[in-house]
């Protein structure tokens, strides 16, 4: 009995996971770019309905590039419509559409089988790029969508069109993710150097900077008020020399 127990206990361990593992991680797809989840590769599990489309992003590094592959699951004993298609959608960073894409026929009773989508990889160059290489130029954000629409006929007019179905997805990414350029090594700045000091005037004492021609000895001004007042005695003493010279002589002229 205890034996059974265990095996039972060890069969379900090892089923549920596996079970688990094939419904994939369940997520919520967008209704736009700026809703879509971002997923990283792995699979997963989500619902749509008809006339939906359902946004999820993946990130993508330079050389690296995108595989999804999906499924969606009929119900049973549900209405039928032959004129329903599945549709996989890529998208690049700036939200511009790549125009391949892939359908699937979707009745909505029995499963659809699987159908993928595959990108090139990024920054690659090859035959196929030769027309929407620049959809590829550069590494970030890309988004896939789902879509459910009726290819023919109004979608008003579908049996399918208040029903939700699941949908199972795969993502991979493709390639080998290439190094990132390291940054530049920044330039070794000079070592600055101390300014040359300015060359300053010498101070006057006396108030001022001594002109070119002028002698910057303290004693300039005491020099000038001598020489000033030996020019001035010298022409005074020349002057009353020169008068009673003058006088004796006008003396002698009337005594005569």
């Amino acid at each position: 009995m205890k034996r059974a127990l265990v095996l039972v206990v060890f069969l379900l361990a090892v089923v549920l996971p596996a079970t688990a593992a094939q419904q994939g991680i369940p997520v919520q797809g967008g209704g736009s770019f700026t809703e879509a989840p971002l997923l990283e590769p792995g699979s997963y599990s989500d619902t749509i309905r008809l006339t939906e489309e359902l946004f999820y992003g993946v990130e993508l590094a330079e050389g690296q590039g995108l595989r999804v592959t999906s499924r969606l699951l009929g119900a049973k004993n549900g209405p039928l419509d032959r004129g329903v298609l599945g549709q996989l959608q890529v998208y690049n960073p700036l939200r511009d559409r790549w125009p391949p894409h892939e359908f699937v026929y979707f009745d909505g009773v029995a499963d659809s089988k699987k159908w993928s989508i595959v990108t090139p990889e990024v920054g690659s160059e090859g035959g196929e790029l030769t027309s929407f290489e620049e959809l590829f130029a550069q590494p970030g954000t890309y988004y896939f969508s789902l879509r459910l629409f009726r290819a023919v006929g109004p979608d008003r007019e579908s049996p399918l069109r208040r029903r939700e179905f699941k949908s199972r997805f795969e993502v991979r990414t493709t390639g080998v993710a290439s190094d990132p350029s390291p940054p530049p090594t920044a330039e070794a700045s000079p070592t600055p150097t101390d300014p040359s000091p300015e060359v300053t005037e010498s101070e006057d004492p006396g108030g001022g900077a001594a002109g070119p021609n002028e002698p910057t000895s303290d004693d300039t001004p005491y020099v000038r008020v001598y020489l000033m007042t030996f020019l001035t005695g010298l022409l005074l003493g020349f002057g009353i020399v020169a008068g009673r010279g003058l006088v004796g002589r006008s003396a002698s002229t009337r005594r005569a």
